[in-house]
């Protein structure tokens, strides 16, 4: 059966849920969270996470025989911790608390991922890391803005109207459902009982498992 949907399309609104609503359900929540200094800790927890999670992958994916592209997106998948998908229902069913600290924790998973995990997976596919290109990369996406704005925001008390928040929250809560959409699209039955898929489930559990 054909499918009108493809892997663009995903990436379509993947963009849009990074560029769009991750940033502005952060303006809207975070802002108006009471927060305290310990919170500083958790993208610290998500980098070691992170790491730990790149030097499993990279031992699991010696014994599995991966060839060195397969081995590279293997890491990728591994080690990187895939939360965004859990904003709209954390925010839900826990709360802006949790909401803001799991935004936090977040933190440390993208700057690892667009750092150490993108220089990994290229190197094991044959391709140069261009670490300034990474660096630049951090320091322009879209949803570490967003969170910056909303702690400053929310530590210097800036003045921002409570029906503009409340509009950014809603606008956001409602983009974040696009993930879901666009991990079924890009869902491959095929490959849902494969051993390298199955090794990826055991230890990213196993990683969720250590880390709570």
């Amino acid at each position: 059966q054909r499918s009108y949907l493809q892997a663009r399309h995903a990436g379509m609104l993947f963009a849009v849920v990074v560029n769009v609503g991750l940033p502005a359900l952060m303006l809207g929540t975070i802002s108006r969270e009471p927060l305290h200094a310990e919170l500083a800790l958790l993208p610290l927890f998500a980098a070691a996470m992170v790491a730990g999670g790149l030097l499993l992958s990279w031992a699991v994916g010696r014994m599995l025989h991966l060839r060195r592209g397969s081995h590279g997106a293997f890491i990728a998948c591994a080690a990187s911790l895939n939360v965004g998908f859990e904003y709209p229902f954390v925010l839900a069913g826990l709360g802006s608390a949790a909401f803001a600290q799991l935004a936090i924790f977040d933190v440390g998973n993208a700057v690892m991922h667009m750092t150490v995990l993108y220089m990994a997976a290229a190197a094991m596919g044959g391709h140069r890391a261009d670490l300034q290109a990474a660096l630049l990369r951090t320091i322009r996406f879209p949803p570490l803005w967003g969170l910056t704005a909303a702690l400053l925001i929310n530590v210097l008390r800036i003045p921002v109207p409570e029906l503009l928040l409340d509009g950014l929250q809603r606008i956001g809560q409602a983009l974040m459902l696009a993930v879901v959409f666009a991990l079924g699209i890009l869902l491959e039955r095929r490959h849902l009982l494969s051993k390298p898929v199955l090794s990826i489930v055991g230890l990213r559990l196993s990683m969720g498992i250590v880390g709570g």
